[in-house]
């Protein structure tokens, strides 16, 4: 569990959440380096931001691992149009792939893709189902006493 130093300011979650990502990643390459990633998914955007440097491109190049990023909604952003979308077989709401870091926005979309067993990627999933059971877990159980 981390707490988040910096406060949530629309366009600019890299640098609220990059932080603690960047010290979880220092700590594994230290600790397990075999269990490093080759490949980082972000639940955020990647080129596909006003700045066209959103969370994925952030933590890809701090990083400097390939990363994408998935996003449930799209931005407006000029020159990027609905037909630009992508979902997964089995959805009816798309995610928005865009490249983060050290990827071609074809291997992005082919990895998420391959990653969708639902709306969004398993490690994207998993990280939120996961999160979320901790937070039921250990901070809004109610007190029992």
């Amino acid at each position: 569990m981390v707490t988040l130093k910096a406060p949530y300011v629309a366009g600019f979650l890299g640098f609220r959440e990059a932080p603690p990502l960047l010290q979880t990643l220092e700590k594994l390459k230290n600790e397990l380096p075999d269990l490093m990633p080759q490949v980082l998914f972000v639940d955020g955007n990647g080129l596909f931001h006003s700045r066209e440097c959103g969370l994925a491109c952030h933590l890809g190049v701090q990083a400097d691992l390939p990363c994408v990023g998935v996003a449930k909604n799209l931005l407006h952003l000029d020159g990027v149009v609905k037909s630009d979308e992508h979902q997964s077989q089995s959805s009816s709401k798309p995610v928005y792939v865009s490249v983060g870091h050290r990827i071609s926005l074809a291997t992005a979309v082919s990895l998420t893709h391959r990653c969708c067993l639902y709306r969004v990627p398993e490690p994207i999933r998993q990280a939120d189902l996961r999160s979320r059971e901790y937070l039921r877990s250990h901070i809004l159980a109610p007190d029992v006493s």
